[in-house]
């Protein structure tokens, strides 16, 4: 089941461990932060494609037509 969201595990936990406000500030943080880290690795990617690009453009092994697919 690799690539799929747990289901059942995080049901269990909300289920058998109280919840309380710091615990729901700390999942919503860690939330966050993992949303920031997947952001920043696809920026990373798209820079790294622009990069690649320009280079391409620069030596004239693509045009710029091509380049802006």
């Amino acid at each position: 089941m690799k690539g799929y969201e747990p289901i059942i595990l995080p049901f269990l936990a909300d289920v058998l461990i109280p919840d309380n406000e710091t615990t729901r500030i700390q999942r919503d943080q860690r939330k966050l932060v993992n949303n920031l880290t997947q952001n920043k690795q696809i920026t990373n990617s798209y820079s790294e494609e622009v990069v690649i690009v320009e280079n391409l453009l620069e030596n004239q092994i693509i045009n710029s037509e091509e380049a802006s697919e």
